[in-house]
């Protein structure tokens, strides 16, 4: 239904973003409204000359208060500038996959060094998820506190302390010190980054650049498997495996002290003038889409800061603001489907099952490998397709793959004990599969996070997930060998892993929305919708795009 719109309408700023970013439509009262051309092209214009008078202004007061950025690391093109800032940033997500595959190979040797019961053996493991449950906690408060860019300076400091009583590690108490706060480390850095690289980066390329976070924690596992083989050998070996991750956890502490704070961050402490300057520094003000893009981001976290002056609690709009609550079940699915699916049970017990299949502790820490191999392809393939082809596309293809994946890993216990080969045949064709899902759906669980909270419940919406994450990570690693011993191998991956993923797919399929291409102020209109608005429109995305292919099939069986 089309009508004219009157023209106080047009006073909405929300409204006109949204007529200006998505192509001439505004949606109010659940009615689509054309907007007329002319109009939108004189607000259009009204906008830009807006956007120039707010960045002279702060530009003159820039040069009033004399302010200049203080870092070390500066590069003229400021897209490359960009892309180092993710990629040094997104080095954190290699201390979490360091951490997954080093303490993996590491455990087939330290319980019997320093003497760990079974239970002790299994709160070792598990203790840098629930160690992360502390860092998610505390990160929203860090991050406020202190910004962004000093949240990840502080999880490095937690990181390397734990390392280090880890690699010196000569008892249980010392052990489990040292996995805690290498897991406090991790659940700071995984909440801070991701936010960090998010509000930096241009709306265009925001997908692949937070993807290298998934990309940096299966490059990590990769790498420390490729540890655990070099030292396999050595005397003591496990201190080494453990210890190896310091050499990354000392480049990012590095590196983190010549990047800038998030724009986002300073705009909403109210330091617009050191917000304009890292903005010039970071997109710079060529293009209208910058200026306007600045100029809209000012607006929004101002009224934000308003909101969130009025309110002591701000935290209780994820119950109170239905687009907050959306935002946190969106966010939280994501995490249950990629943990409660069996990756980190996977991963933290490679080696193990491996040696379980019939592989000697040394050739399983070898095997262990191909799964981690697997995982960084997937990553890779999720870089090239998250912002050209959209989230959904990697979310409901790959948990299909994870289902079958995790199906076939379980069903290849039933191989009979006698086929040795067969059985290791099947359960490392099952896991390659599983993680070449598993490593572009991973993408999501640091992507969604990171775009779909309003500014000013950015960091409480990080830690709710990554809280949530590192929780959920803690309980399928502490409880895998209960949970196998009670329901045998084949049904904890196929009924219980292979049921979650199930789940998944069909709310990937129906309320998971597509953020490609939008900035995070229209991400926030987005979620203004209602849930049955969502799933009509990804229902209808998903027919659309099935009867264009068929269109496309049919044409070339013509041709």
């Amino acid at each position: 239904m089309s009508n004219s719109v009157p023209s106080e309408v047009y006073q909405s700023d929300a409204l006109i973003n949204k007529a200006y970013y998505d192509e001439a439509f505004i949606e109010a009262g659940g009615i689509e409204y054309e907007v007329p051309k002319e109009a939108n092209s004189v607000k259009e214009e009204q906008y830009k000359v807006e956007a120039h008078c707010l960045i002279d202004q702060l530009q003159q007061e820039q040069e009033r208060e004399g302010y200049k950025l203080r870092y070390i690391i500066s590069l003229k093109n400021k897209r490359y500038f960009t892309i180092l800032l993710a990629a040094l940033a997104s080095i954190g997500g290699m201390l979490l996959g360091l951490d997954m595959s080093t303490i993996s190979g590491a455990n087939l040797y330290m319980p019997q060094d320093i003497h760990l019961t079974s239970k002790q053996d299994s709160l070792v493991v598990s203790g840098a998820p629930l160690g992360a449950v502390f860092g998610a906690f505390i990160m929203p408060f860090t991050n406020e506190l202190v910004g962004r860019k000093w949240a990840i300076i502080v999880a490095c400091l937690f990181y390397t302390a734990g390392a280090i009583l880890e690699a010196a590690a000569g008892d249980y108490g010392v052990m489990i010190s040292g996995r805690l706060l290498v897991g406090a480390g991790v659940g700071l850095a995984d909440g801070s980054v991701p936010c960090y690289v998010a509000e930096c980066c241009p709306k265009s390329w925001r997908g692949r650049l937070n993807s290298l976070y998934q990309f940096n924690i299966a490059l990590g596992e990769v790498f420390g498997y490729v540890v655990n083989a070099i030292f396999v050998d050595v005397s003591g070996n496990w201190r080494f495996m453990l210890g190896s991750s310091l050499l990354w956890s000392t480049i990012l502490l590095l590196g983190m002290l010549g990047l800038p704070e998030s724009p986002r961050w300073l705009m909403e402490k109210g330091k617009k003038v050191q917000s304009f300057v890292v903005w010039k520094h970071l997109r710079g003000f060529e293009t209208d889409d910058s200026k306007l893009e600045f100029l809209f981001l000012e607006r929004v976290i101002s009224e934000e800061r308003e909101r969130s002056r009025h309110s002591k609690l701000i935290w209780l709009d994820f119950v109170r603001r239905p687009r907050c609550f959306k935002a946190l079940v969106v966010g939280i699915a994501i995490e249950i489907f990629v943990q409660f699916s069996g990756t980190n049970g996977l991963v933290y017990y490679m080696s193990t099952l491996m040696e379980e299949t019939g592989f000697t502790p040394e050739h399983a820490v070898y095997m262990s490998l191909v799964g981690g191999g697997a995982l960084l392809l997937g990553t890779i393939y999720a870089l090239f397709i998250v912002d050209r082809m959209g989230r959904r596309m990697v979310a409901i293809p790959n948990m299909i793959i994870i289902f079958l994946g995790v199906i076939w890993v379980g069903f290849s216990f039933l191989t009979p004990k006698a086929n040795v080969k067969t059985m290791q045949g099947a359960y490392i064709s099952g896991i390659i599969f599983y993680e070449l899902g598993m490593g572009p759906f991973s993408v999501l669980s640091w992507v969604t996070p990171a775009e779909v909270f309003p500014t000013y419940l950015r960091s409480y919406g990080m830690m709710a997930c990554d809280g949530a994450v590192f929780l959920f990570a803690w309980i399928i690693t502490y409880n895998f060998t209960r949970m196998r011993n009670a329901m045998t191998s084949t049904g904890l991956f196929t009924g219980f892993y292979g049921g979650v993923a199930l789940v998944g797919v069909i709310f990937c399929i129906i309320y998971f929305p597509e953020t490609k291409g939008k900035t995070l102020e229209e991400i926030d209109e987005l979620f203004q919708k209602g849930w049955s608005e969502i799933g009509r429109q990804n229902i209808k995305g998903i027919v659309k795009s099935c009867k264009d292919w068929m269109s496309s099939r049919k044409g070339s069986q013509r041709d």
